[in-house]
């Protein structure tokens, strides 16, 4: 009947404890201090101990430094005794400092877990180092066997110190870990505070610049669509009208020009006029342009041409045609100059109602500030991604975590009222 009462006995029932956010420092402070406590003493016993093996190592380093032995003789009669004492020599040298400096790192009480990983990786050195000396070692077999049981000691009371860890030092390893936790959710929710009251400053200037940009694209469509504008553009239509009439006339002088050009060269050739004037017909022959402004130059040019055609151009055909050009051409100059004339004061006009109009209609300024504006807005978006990214996480999640750690460490089903 007992045999049996053993197996049909109930499980034993864990104690379940509620605790609001706030309360778990209070309730870690109190349900684990004296074994955190306990625990650190005994982890600063294996620190200490530790410290001692090595100690003890570096005696028995000093003792094989100074042992003495018989010399040693090979086979073939070398005496390698020099040899045997470098090796020696070396060996513990090698061994002291390492000891050494391990063992005032180890008095600068590093944390349990480093602590662990220096003695390691200490002992692993020191094994290679009695690895490597031993064969020339082999007359100091004694000393080397007292260093080989110091090392299997010093290897042992690491184990000890791992096992610890892996052990009953966890449970420190899982409050700093709860710790980790709470602290992690305060700063998600600090950050989550901080990110609405920003989320909200950052809405009420995006409200304000986007009232700002419908005010700017107004003024701007106002501005496009003013009368002014629309009489802005006729000039600027206007003008273009203008410089076109005003390359024609430049065409037809040209024209003009070329039409009576064979007699005049021939006229500059033949009647030898003086200097002053060969310049002046020759600027007009190279710049037909010219012959647009108000000026009978040309006209007596012709004029002298056609006393002296018979001396100018031995071709009589061409001489008719000279001659029924000649009838017409003073005509065509004279209405060619006022039409030129005409044109060039409307556009003297035209370019000053526009000069005066530009300044008023120029969209430059509005779309200076629309760019400045959708630059503005363009930052804030990005600060609304950057604060979305920085009040992520799931408080949830990390409650459940911190509860499971919680239940683990106290033996108690953990159950925390939810923020």
């Amino acid at each position: 009947m007992r045999l049996l009462s053993r197996f049909f006995k109930k499980k034993e029932e864990i104690s379940t404890k509620d605790l609001n956010f706030d309360e778990i420092g209070s309730f870690v402070d109190e349900e684990f201090r004296d074994k955190k406590q306990e625990l650190l003493k005994v982890s600063e016993k294996f620190r200490k101990s530790l410290v001692n093996q090595l100690d003890s190592l570096e005696g028995l380093f000093k003792k094989l430094l100074d042992s003495d032995f018989e010399p040693v003789i090979l086979q073939d009669k070398r005496d390698i005794s020099n040899i045997v004492e470098t090796s020696k020599k070396n060996y513990c040298s090698n061994s002291e400092k390492l000891i050494v400096r391990v063992v005032d790192s180890l008095n600068e009480k590093p944390s349990p877990f480093k602590i662990k990983s220096i003695v390691l990786e200490t002992f692993n050195k020191l094994n290679n180092f009695s690895r490597e000396a031993l064969i020339l070692l082999h007359p100091f077999g004694k000393d080397m066997k007292c260093i080989a049981s110091g090392l299997k000691e010093f290897k042992k009371e690491i184990d000890n110190f791992e096992s610890f860890l892996n052990s009953d030092y966890k449970l420190i390893s899982d409050v700093e870990e709860a710790e980790r936790i709470v602290y992690k959710i305060n700063h998600l929710e600090e950050n989550k505070i901080k990110s609405g009251k920003r989320k909200v400053e950052l809405d009420k200037k995006t409200t304000e610049l986007k009232k700002e940009m419908k005010t700017q694209n107004l003024k701007l469509s106002e501005l496009v669509s003013s009368k002014e504008s629309r009489n802005l553009a006729k000039l600027e239509k206007q003008q273009k009208e203008f410089e076109l009439q005003s390359e024609k006339l430049m065409a037809d002088a040209t024209q003009l020009v070329s039409r009576v050009s064979r007699q005049i060269k021939g006229y500059i050739h033949n009647c030898k006029p003086d200097k002053e004037q060969i310049i002046k017909i020759e600027n007009f022959l190279d710049n037909p342009e010219l012959l647009l402004q108000k000026s009978n130059f040309f006209v007596d040019v012709i004029e002298n041409v056609k006393k002296d055609l018979d001396k100018i151009e031995p071709d009589e055909k061409k001489r008719k045609k000279f001659l029924s050009i000649e009838e017409n051409i003073k005509d065509l100059i004279k209405e060619t100059q006022i039409k030129h004339k005409e044109i060039s004061n409307k556009l003297i006009e035209n370019i000053a109602a526009i000069k005066e109009l530009k300044p008023r209609l120029t969209t430059e300024k509005f779309e200076k500030n629309l760019k400045k504006l959708d630059e503005n807005m363009n930052q804030l978006d990005e600060e609304k991604k950057n604060i979305k990214l920085e009040s992520s996480g799931d408080v949830g999640e990390l409650l459940n975590e911190l509860e499971k750690v919680l239940s683990s460490i106290s033996n108690k089903e953990i159950r925390i009222n939810k923020k």
